[in-house]
């Protein structure tokens, strides 16, 4: 029984150093990021009339608009390689070429669903396999 109560003390005792060691090193964690962490920058406000954030609205007219490239693009607060992934994804899309539209502005889609834009394509897109899985099952029947 000595033994017992003894080994109990010892596991209390190395538990409690454990637990007391952790919450320090816990604790010179945070005096070190709030000492060291380098302060947040603000956003830089765009003063041209109309806050734009990052994402896309393209609007693609029946007549084709070709841009000349030697022209100056007009800055939205968008840098020019998000502009140039946003044209090439929409000409890959809507199988045209970038110079036959024109992105007017960039602006943030309105969702009105709950979830990112993405993972609503991706559920319509198990959807409409999981429809045709079910025809193709008929039609072997």
């Amino acid at each position: 029984m000595d033994n017992l109560s003894y080994s109990l003390e010892i596991m209390i005792v190395g538990f409690t150093v454990v637990v007391v060691s952790l919450y320090l090193l816990y604790l010179v964690l945070i005096v070190f990021s709030r000492c060291c962490a380098k302060p947040a920058k603000p956003e830089p406000q765009i003063t041209n009339g109309t806050n734009v954030p990052p994402a896309v609205a393209a609007e693609a007219s029946s007549a084709p608009v070709a841009a000349a490239v030697s022209q100056p693009q007009q800055s939205y607060g968008t840098a020019p390689e998000i502009v140039a992934a946003i044209t090439a994804a929409i000409s890959a899309s809507m199988n045209m070429p970038a110079n036959q539209f024109e992105i007017v502005s960039v602006q943030r889609a309105q969702s009105t669903q709950n979830g990112s834009e993405w993972a609503i394509a991706g559920r319509k897109r198990l959807m409409e396999k999981r429809q045709d899985l079910a025809m193709f099952r008929r039609e072997r029947r």
